[in-house]
Order: structure tokens, then sequence, then C-alpha cells
């Protein structure tokens, strides 16, 4: 998640055109969410190798952090 990227882009965005950002509330679950979930980038196009691949990288980072626990 780029969530610098994306900051950085809002932060344009807000002074260029307010009207089109606004955050409703504090928000307090964003960052515990972005700590703790994982988003796969996904579109019809993936092939099963691609998907495959994408899986293998899951499950090694997912290995090698149960070797560090």
């Amino acid at each position: 998640m780029k969530r610098e990227e994306y900051f950085a882009q809002s932060v344009k965005l807000k002074k260029d055109r307010p009207q089109a950002l606004r955050v409703v509330g504090e928000m307090t679950g964003a960052d515990e969410i972005m700590h703790q979930a994982i988003f796969l980038g996904t579109y019809p196009g993936l092939t099963k190798d691609m998907l495959a691949h994408e899986v293998a990288v899951i499950r090694e980072c997912l290995a090698s952090r149960k070797a560090a626990a």
C-alpha cells in the first residue's frame, strides 16, 4: 500500500480542489487496517501463472514471518 504517495497526492488535491476530498470522522481504524491487512492487486487479465506467483510470494512471506517469531 502506497500510503505516502496517496497522501502527497491528496494534499495537492485538497489544495487545488478542496471539495473533491473530504474525510468523515477520525478514521481511527485506518492505520490498524493498513498494518494488519494485505492488498492484492488483481484484475481479470491475470493468468494462472501470475496468480500462482502471487500465492507463492504470499506463502513465502508468511513462512518467513512464522520462522522469525
